[in-house]
C-alpha cells in the first residue's frame, strides 16, 4: 500500500491464493487459483468526486475440487460523491468490464451499479435512494463465447444479503431503499427490490 485512507491519494496492490478448507488436514492455499490486482484512490478533487479505478486478474485452472478454468481480466471504475446544501445529495457509480476466457471460450462481459440518494436534515436522518444493478448474461450457450459477468471470488453480501439467493451476474435489479437512524447506535433500512434476467437464454 502507498498512502492511507486520510491521504489525497492511495494505491493498493494485492496478490493472493484462496484457501481450501480441509476436513482431515490443515487448511492450505490452493495451487490452481491466483488473484492479483491494483486499485487507486483519488480523493483530493472535491467532496463531489472521488475516483477509484482498479484492475483484477483471476487465473484459475481445473482441479479435483473446482472443475472450471478461468483467465479473466476485470477493469473497473468506482466513483462517488456528495453535493448540494449540507451535502444532502449523494451518488455512487461502478462500472466494470471483463475480458479473457472461461472454459476455453472467449469471455466478454460487463456490469454496473448506479445509485443516487438524498438525506434530510430532520430527526432520524432519513435517506431515500434509488439504485440499479446490471450484470450481463450469456446470449447463446451453444456458441464459443461467454457474456455472463463473473463476480470472481467472494460473497455478494453487500448487495444481496446473507441469503446469497442472487449474485452479480445475468441480472437487471432496480431497488428503492429508505434508511433511518432512530437512535445514536441504531440504523434501520427498508428496501424493495425487483429482479429480471439480463439474458433469458442464460441461467
Amino acid at each position: 500500500r502507498l498512502g492511507d485512507e486520510k491521504a489525497p491519494w492511495e494505491i493498493d496492490a494485492i496478490a493472493l491464493r484462496p484457501v481450501n478448507r480441509e476436513v482431515d488436514h490443515l487448511d492450505a492455499s490452493t495451487d490452481n487459483t491466483t488473484l492479483v490486482g491494483i486499485s487507486g484512490y483519488w480523493r483530493s478533487l472535491s467532496p463531489h468526486l472521488v475516483l477509484e479505478p482498479y484492475w483484477l486478474w483471476l487465473d484459475q485452472d481445473t482441479d479435483r475440487f473446482v472443475p472450471i478454468q478461468r483467465d479473466l481480466h476485470t477493469f473497473g471504475l468506482h466513483t462517488f460523491g456528495q453535493w448540494g446544501k449540507k451535502l444532502a445529495w449523494d451518488y455512487d457509480l461502478s462500472f466494470a468490464g471483463q475480458w479473457g476466457s472461461t472454459q476455453g471460450n472467449d469471455h466478454r462481459a460487463w456490469a454496473a451499479h448506479i445509485e443516487a440518494g438524498h438525506t434530510w436534515s430532520a430527526a432520524w436522518k432519513p435517506r431515500l435512494a434509488l439504485w440499479l444493478n446490471y450484470a450481463s448474461g450469456d446470449r447463446d450457450g451453444d456458441d464459443a463465447s461467454n457474456e455472463r459477468f463473473d463476480p470472481l471470488l467472494g460473497a455478494t453480501y453487500a448487495f444481496y444479503g446473507y441469503s446469497s439467493y442472487f449474485a452479480w451476474q445475468n441480472m437487471i435489479n432496480p431497488a428503492l431503499r429508505l434508511s433511518i437512524a432512530p437512535a445514536k447506535n441504531l440504523r434501520c433500512e427498508f428496501m424493495h427490490r425487483a429482479f429480471w434476467l439480463a439474458s433469458d437464454t442464460d441461467a
